[in-house]
């Protein structure tokens, strides 16, 4: 429960400047998709639980007939586009959200709702001796 605490409150304190950030962008990227700037997808959560996650869209749809700017002959060294590859379904906006992770931001109203939670940082151990139990 205390880590549910922590998540609500931490994102009810960013609440006002996350809604003008993402309220901006969505603005900017309706008139450069000239659609719906929210992506919307069914996520599986905890339990296996189905939940809908939201984000900034920042990719057109392909148009009928464009062909895919690719083709992935081997599966098994990429399943996304190659790396150094500009995938042109991206848009000029949606890239400077991509790199600034703006369009992650509408994931704190799952946050909110109970379906997401805020990732912290593992707790890492470091190992500054052999565990052996000899002695030398």
């Amino acid at each position: 429960m205390p880590k549910r605490v922590f998540d609500v409150m931490v994102t009810l304190a960013v609440a006002p400047l996350v809604a003008a950030i993402v309220g901006t962008f969505a603005v900017v990227l309706a008139f450069e998709l000239r659609g719906n700037p929210f992506f919307v997808q069914e996520r599986i959560g905890l339990a296996g639980r189905t939940f809908r996650m939201f984000k900034l869209r920042t990719m057109r749809h392909v148009g009928a007939g464009e062909a895919q700017p690719y083709v992935v002959d081997d599966w098994q060294t990429f399943v996304f586009s190659p790396a150094g590859f500009r995938d042109p379904r991206v848009t000029r906006w949606g890239q400077f959200c991509r790199d600034t992770s703006i369009d992650e931001l509408p994931n704190l109203l799952n946050v909110l709702l109970g379906d997401m939670s805020l990732n912290q940082a593992p707790v890492t151990r470091q190992i500054t001796s052999p565990t052996s139990s000899a002695t030398s």
